[in-house]
């Protein structure tokens, strides 16, 4: 690809657009195919510890909620997390009507963010679980991060940026005809 080529792509905001959607694309089928393989709960880690503290925040915004939910135990730096991918199926009221700072509760984690562990970095939480009461199971929440969504708007974003491209890609040709000369 020549200067003038690369020029036209940046200057045009439908071939800018096309490959912007293309790069979307690409990056959102990598994070798919490169995320922790968990497909049932004995790809998960448990692990048993004293609750130090949480914090569930809920910020509504114009076209959606944000939410950040998280523990912290007594034997460990980090955050453990119940991403908003899971947030649909914690059930939060019930987690704070029953649990008590103090409680050990088991913890259910990949083990990418079981080797985080006390570098205090986010841990993903992917089942929490008290002595008989289950707060987010383990089941729901691999179903939900194993759904193949993401693969198929990425590839969406791909074949729409690809096909945009296709279509305005006239102008690059132009390019090559006045470079050839």
């Amino acid at each position: 690809m020549t200067t003038r080529q690369l020029r036209v792509i940046l200057k045009d905001t439908k071939l800018s657009a096309s490959t912007i959607l293309m790069l979307v694309g690409l990056f959102v089928i990598g994070f798919y195919l490169f995320k922790d393989k968990v497909k049932t709960k004995d790809d998960l880690i448990e692990v048993k510890a004293k609750l130090s503290n949480f914090s569930f925040h809920e910020y509504k915004g114009f076209r959606n909620n944000s939410f950040q939910y998280f523990l912290y135990f007594n034997d460990y730096n980090n955050k453990f997390q119940i991403v908003a991918d899971f947030i649909d199926y914690f059930d939060k009221e019930y987690f704070e009507r029953k649990v008590r700072i103090g409680d050990t509760l088991r913890v259910y984690l990949p083990l990418t963010s079981f080797n985080k562990i006390n570098n205090k970095d986010k841990v993903k939480i992917f089942g929490l679980y008290g002595r008989k009461e289950t707060f987010l199971d383990c089941e729901n929440a691999i179903e939900r991060y194993n759904s193949d969504f993401p693969l198929w708007a990425g590839f969406s974003f791909l074949i729409v940026g690809v096909l945009i491209f296709a279509y305005h890609s006239d102008k690059l040709k132009r390019i090559e005809k006045i470079n050839k000369r």
